[in-house]
């Protein structure tokens, strides 16, 4: 026998050692990988969400260039009880939505039920009026995972301003719902019953939000999906304070409101009441909102998003910008504008800080972005 044969044979192979930390390896790689992938897809996601609002931005420009002036927010007519979001309606056209457009516009049929042009009064969330279930993908934020059953959701929501007190009220003497109390309140760009144009917009369109981001109702409480209905006699005057912490806040998770009434956000795109598609820049981005649970004119809507760490706004120039939680609110535990000795009075420069300013349209305030 010669020396080869003699050699044993070696078997070539992983240890059970080696393969452990072959398969650790793989662990640590994958572990490091998902989080990537993740915010890969999210970022995807936050780009589309700013497309998306361009081109709402667009629209809006265009409707003004046809009408020479913005659409009005929260109106209608009496078959449809004033209840409509005039902006998100009004627009359809210039977002290559004509064929809604022309759906609602006329006079039609739909199943046993005939409908006048919008609707004749079904309401906004009514199954037996086809245009309102529609869901028109470019007022959807990729980032929300909402889908819900019926009408067509909102994540992109007309800016009141810094309006707090009588948001749910019209601005101008002899209009429907006008209140004394609130006059000279029409702080933003949008207001119940109230359109705008471009030479109202006195502090600058890149200096004014038109429209910022919103969440879809979640069925979990959620305070960026939910107004919560404070107590009307304990928020008088409404202070935003009283609004973004207290026992309405679950204590046990921060992000849900606690046991009480609160009325859903952006579940319905046609809608007009400001609780559902609008908001105020008054408390930070994705801070809770809130309303006098015996006055729904009464509340502020908050900017909320599913982006890290603040939302996307559009400005009045057709720019989107990302705002972050940490912007400037100025003193929250001072009253909003509106007449009356006990409120703030009109024609005062915002007392919420930067934000707030960037709100007004005609608030004598130069304060921008950086």
């Amino acid at each position: 026998m010669n020396e080869v044969e003699r050699m044993p044979r070696r078997h070539m192979g992983f240890t059970l050692v080696e393969l452990l930390v072959v398969i650790a390896i793989i662990g640590v790689l994958v572990g490091l990988l998902l989080p990537a992938v993740q915010a890969a897809r999210e970022a995807a996601r936050r780009m589309q969400c700013s497309n998306n609002f361009k081109q709402l931005g667009l629209g809006m420009h265009n409707y003004h260039s046809a009408f020479q002036t913005f659409a009005s927010t929260w109106d209608g007519s009496t078959p449809n009880g004033y209840r409509i979001n005039l902006n998100a309606v009004g627009i359809l056209p210039f977002i290559e939505q004509q064929a809604l457009w022309d759906q609602m516009s006329n006079p039609s049929r739909q199943g046993t039920t005939d409908f006048a042009p919008f609707g004749q009064n079904p309401g906004t969330d009514s199954p037996s009026y086809l245009p309102w279930m529609t869901q028109v993908a470019t007022y959807r934020c990729p980032s929300d995972p909402a889908v819900l059953n019926g009408a067509g959701q909102l994540n992109y929501a007309n800016c009141y301003g810094d309006t707090v007190r009588g948001a749910g009220r019209s601005p101008e003497p002899g209009d429907r719902a006008h209140h004394t109390g609130v006059t000279g309140h029409h702080r933003g760009l949008f207001a119940r019953e109230k359109a705008t144009r471009f030479r109202d917009i006195l502090d600058g369109t890149a200096n004014t939000v038109a429209m910022g981001e919103m969440c879809v109702q979640d069925f979990a409480r959620g305070t960026n999906s939910y107004v919560y209905h404070l107590n009307g006699s304990e928020w008088w005057p409404p202070r935003p304070s009283e609004c973004k912490t207290g026992d309405h806040i679950n204590p046990d998770s921060p992000s849900q409101y606690a046991t009480g009434g609160i009325w859903q956000r952006g579940r319905r795109w046609a809608d007009g009441h400001w609780h559902s598609t609008a908001i105020m820049t008054v408390l930070s981005p994705n801070a809770p909102s809130c309303l006098r649970s015996t006055d729904a004119n009464d509340g502020l809507a908050s900017v909320t998003s599913y982006h890290q760490g603040g939302a996307h706004v559009l400005m009045g120039d057709g720019a989107v910008r990302f705002i972050t939680d940490s912007i400037d609110t100025g003193d929250l535990t001072q009253t909003p504008i509106a007449n009356g000795g006990a409120f703030t009075a009109p024609g005062t420069k915002s007392p919420y800080g930067l934000w707030g300013a960037l709100g007004t349209i005609r608030g004598a305030e130069t304060a921008s972005l950086p």
